[in-house]
């Protein structure tokens, strides 16, 4: 049970699902929620339906087994809005341990950023099959004698649930559609608790800023999820140097006024960003954090 293996089950269905149960009092019966998500019963064979609930129990949304009448939310809390329901999949992805099922996930996206780190761009993305770039996560995220965790019927829904929290777009290339990593949603989404806890306006020293970051975005650099993926595909991350993915994430929320990076002079302990000739950033050794209203992606 996982959003990898109940794959009708998408960001866009569970969503519904969570608001249906939330509008009938945080229960329904199945016959109930079959009723209200498929009325013209094109799902004769109860799959979609059925992978929806499963994806939703394995975020811990729904309380649910196979002989249970009804379908219950596990919180009275839900979130109301779309933005809010993607954090709570977000926060609950970070926290899955590493043998559930769900953790592929971030896995994946962090193998991404390691590779774009590595080498030095997005570019190699377009070039690379659906098939071939999936059979290179498989062998790269799965323990040698075990059983693949990833394969391209998976990869299309793990793009939905993806983009759905704020981490990757797709964009037209001249062969079709090409997924590139991008964390400027969600890195925005992640600030405001940062803001409760360094104060706004204050000029915080990168280390620190980074630390509290990567704990809420460990796929990013210096993340363990991020090391992670580093050590698979035999790369060691070059210190205080920032990926082309986080890279671009601050300076487009610098360029927005979301926060700002400061250097001074040639301070040793500085942080640089991905080399961009055309940017005016290019280190930073504090951040002070603006006041600012989250992206809705």
């Amino acid at each position: 049970m996982s959003l990898m293996t109940d794959i009708q089950g998408t960001p866009a269905r569970v969503w519904s699902l969570v608001s249906l149960l939330r509008a009938h009092g945080g229960e329904l019966s199945r016959e109930g929620v079959k009723g209200w998500l498929d009325p013209f019963d094109t799902d004769t064979k109860g799959t979609a339906i059925s992978n929806t609930i499963r994806a939703a129990a394995s975020l811990e949304l729904i309380q649910s087994d196979s002989t249970s009448y009804s379908l219950q939310l596990r919180s009275d809390k839900m979130p109301e809005t779309l933005m809010g329901f993607a954090d709570r999949v977000h926060t609950k992805l970070v926290e899955t341990p590493a043998d559930q099922g769900n953790s592929v996930i971030l896995e994946v996206y962090a193998w991404f950023v390691a590779n774009c780190a590595r080498e030095k761009g997005t570019t190699w993305v377009e070039r690379e099959s659906a098939d071939s770039l999936t059979e290179k996560i498989r062998v790269a995220i799965t323990p040698e004698g075990q059983p693949g965790r990833f394969n391209s019927t998976r990869y299309t829904r793990w793009r939905d649930w993806i983009a759905f929290t704020g981490l990757g777009v797709d964009l037209p290339i001249p062969r079709g559609q090409s997924f590139y990593p991008s964390a400027t949603v969600r890195l925005d989404r992640e600030l405001e608790a940062l803001r409760h806890r360094f104060g706004i306006g204050e000029q915080v020293p990168a280390d620190m800023f980074l630390d509290a970051l990567v704990q809420r975005m460990p796929y990013l650099d210096g993340g363990h999820l991020f090391l992670e993926a580093a050590g698979r595909i035999g790369w060691s991350p070059p210190a205080r140097q920032l990926s082309i993915v986080f890279s671009s994430a601050l300076r487009e929320l610098d360029d927005e006024g979301v926060l700002e990076l400061k250097m001074l002079g040639d301070a040793p302990n500085a942080f640089a960003l991905h080399h961009d000739p055309t940017h005016r950033k290019q280190a930073f050794v504090s951040v002070v954090l603006n006041p600012g209203e989250a992206k809705n992606g």
